[in-house]
């Protein structure tokens, strides 16, 4: 039986978007066009990552602790496999 749910990694997303795409085409068993990954290609490639940009965030601008943010969320971490950026 086929999930109707696919987790997807943020990280992974970024690094390879196409790769993802088409996993997740994939995962939920529809066909991919030539014509869809074209356009999907072309929109990546005129917009770039960071293309307006880098926004760096960090927990501590919003007033929180990171040791306790990870504490709390370890569980999380844990169970989906995550690692955690710039922490």
């Amino acid at each position: 039986m086929r999930q109707q749910v696919l987790d997807v990694q943020y990280l992974e997303l970024v690094r390879d978007p196409m790769s993802m795409v088409r996993r997740i085409y994939e995962h939920f068993d529809l066909g991919l066009t030539r014509g869809a990954e074209t356009a999907m290609q072309r929109f990546l490639a005129e917009h770039p990552k960071d293309k307006g940009g880098m926004h760096r965030y960090s927990l501590e601008q919003f007033g929180l602790n990171p040791e306790v943010e990870r504490s709390r969320f370890q569980f999380y971490l844990d169970c989906f496999g995550i690692e955690p950026e710039g922490w």
